[in-house]
C-alpha cells in the first residue's frame, strides 16, 4: 500500500498479507506482498532496464527495512541488463549488512543466463517454486565477496581482482 510520500508502509492486520504495494511502470510490475517468518515476497513483471532499474531499487530498499529478508520473484522477468544485476547485488549487499537475507525465488531463464554469466549466480540463493512450499526459505549467509563455489569475485573498486 502505498503512502502519500510515495513509499510503502506496513498496514494493520489484512486478509492479504500486503506489506507493500504495487508499483507499474509501462515495463515493469512490482508487487510486494508477506512471506513467513516476516519476510517480504517481491514478484516483479517484465523487463528491468536503466529506466525502471530506479523503480525497483526503491521498492527492495523500504521493503528490506519493513521486513525480516525478501524472497524475489524473477520467473516472469522478461529482460534483465546490468542495471538490474546490480540492484539485486546492492540488495544483497544491504541485506548482509544488516544481518537479513534475500533469496531469489524461481528466475526467468534470462535472468539466470544473466547471473550465470557474471558469476553471481551463487550469489543469490535461487530456489524454485517447489522448493519454497511457501515456508520461509533457509537463510543464507554467503561471504559478500566469495561465491559459495570459490571462484573470488571482484572486489568493488577494482577492475583485476587483487587487493
Amino acid at each position: 500500500m502505498a503512502s502519500p510520500s510515495g513509499g510503502f508502509e506496513r498496514p494493520g492486520s489484512h486478509a492479504s498479507h500486503r506489506i507493500g504495494g504495487r508499483t507499474d511502470s509501462s515495463r515493469l510490475t512490482i508487487t510486494v506482498t508477506a512471506a513467513a517468518g516476516g519476510r517480504a515476497r517481491v514478484v516483479v513483471v517484465g523487463e528491468i532496464d536503466l529506466d525502471s532499474a530506479a523503480d525497483l531499487r526503491r521498492v527492495l530498499a523500504v521493503t528490506l527495512q519493513a521486513s525480516t529478508g525478501l524472497e524475489i520473484d524473477l520467473a516472469r522477468v522478461s529482460f534483465c541488463d546490468c542495471s538490474g544485476l546490480h540492484v539485486l547485488m546492492d540488495a544483497r549487499y544491504e541485506s548482509l549488512a544488516s544481518g537479513q537475507t534475500v533469496a531469489v525465488i524461481d528466475a526467468s531463464p534470462r535472468v539466470r543466463r544473466l547471473l550465470g554469466l557474471t558469476g553471481t549466480l551463487d550469489l543469490l540463493a535461487i530456489t524454485t517454486r517447489d522448493d519454497a512450499n511457501g515456508d520461509p526459505l533457509p537463510a543464507r549467509r554467503n561471504h559478500p565477496r566469495q561465491p559459495r563455489s570459490g571462484r573470488p569475485l571482484l572486489e568493488r573498486g577494482t577492475d583485476d581482482g587483487r587487493p
